[in-house]
């Protein structure tokens, strides 16, 4: 019987709320642009004798969009912001170091269609999560991000550029915390407890 006490006090102290970091809300509004360029090989000769040996294919495009953000700040589990936003015209995610910078790879966005965009070989770039207000309840936040090729690229040459503004709503949200612990523990207790009633053989 003791035991069987001590089981449901473990699981009462799961079911309790536990302290997490709390996340902050935003109405947010951006803009995503992509520029895609190339050489095309044609040698064509030209009505003065001269000889085009390329021409060059551009493509661009913009994407706007609004939705909501959330906004975790750092913790114990990691030490930069954590953002994620989405709405009916797409969505996102990234992560940023503690002073707001966002690293190459860490940030996904919608980008506009039909413009090929390959980052796979961009060597520049340029992110940064800015807030305003208090750094726990930050009443704004910004959010701008550039990708993109050399500018000496001549063949398959790709940016992109992001610029988003949000807006805090009222109030703060607690993280919610994993319950796999707490179903864990609820099955060993209703196993323990049928146990304890199941009739003896004789």
């Amino acid at each position: 019987m003791r035991g069987m006490v001590a089981l449901v006090c473990f699981c009462v102290s799961l079911g309790a709320p536990a302290t997490a970091s709390a996340v902050a809300i935003f109405d947010f509004d951006w803009t995503s642009s992509a520029f895609f360029s190339t050489l095309i090989r044609v040698d064509r000769v030209e009505p003065d004798g001269s000889i085009t040996v390329f021409d060059e294919i551009r493509r661009s495009g913009t994407l706007d969009g609004s939705g909501t953000l959330v906004l975790t700040p750092p913790d114990a589990g990691f030490d930069g912001y954590v953002f994620e936003f989405s709405g009916v015209d797409g969505g996102g995610a990234g992560q940023t170091l503690p002073d707001g910078t966002i690293l190459a790879g860490t940030f996904a966005f919608p980008l506009p269609p039909d413009v090929p965009v390959d980052l796979g070989s961009s060597s520049l770039f340029a992110g940064f999560l800015e807030l305003q207000g208090d750094p726990l309840e930050p009443a704004t936040l910004s959010i701008s991000y550039v990708q993109g090729s050399s500018p000496h690229c001549l063949f398959d040459c790709s940016s992109v550029e992001f610029v988003g503004f949000g807006r805090a709503r009222s109030g703060r949200v607690a993280a919610p915390e994993p319950a796999g612990a707490l179903v864990a523990m609820l099955g060993l207790l209703a196993a323990a407890w049928l146990r304890r009633r199941r009739v003896p053989a004789f």
